[in-house]
């Protein structure tokens, strides 16, 4: 092995205790155009017919579309967690002409 700078035991490994972090791997400037020329095509009209697409498909007994609403819906997505104070159910779901079910609102 080349120099050893204390951090490392014999074998290269770091030593126990070593609680320097590297630095990590910098943000690509390919991953932030790619998420900004998605960012202009996914837009909330078209991300509200995506969701919608995905209920159809889960009634529908699709098990991705399933898999993919549950865990945003009551599983493993961070930014539901953030949201849920802000959800409610909105009166007036069970009004005559509805369809029995009362949509998810932000507040």
């Amino acid at each position: 092995m080349s120099e050893n700078n204390g951090d490392r035991d014999e074998r290269g490994r770091f030593r126990n205790g070593h609680a320097k972090p590297g630095p990590g791997r910098p943000a690509r400037e390919t991953e932030a155009e790619y998420l900004q020329t998605l960012a202009t095509v996914a837009t909330p009209e078209r991300w509200k017919a995506i969701c919608e697409r995905a209920v159809i498909d889960a009634v529908d007994g699709d098990y991705k579309a399933r898999e993919w609403l549950s865990r945003y819906l009551i599983g493993d997505a961070p930014a539901v967690s953030r949201l849920a104070g802000r959800l409610s159910c909105s009166a007036g779901g069970n009004t005559p002409g509805g369809n029995g079910h009362s949509p998810l609102v932000l507040q």
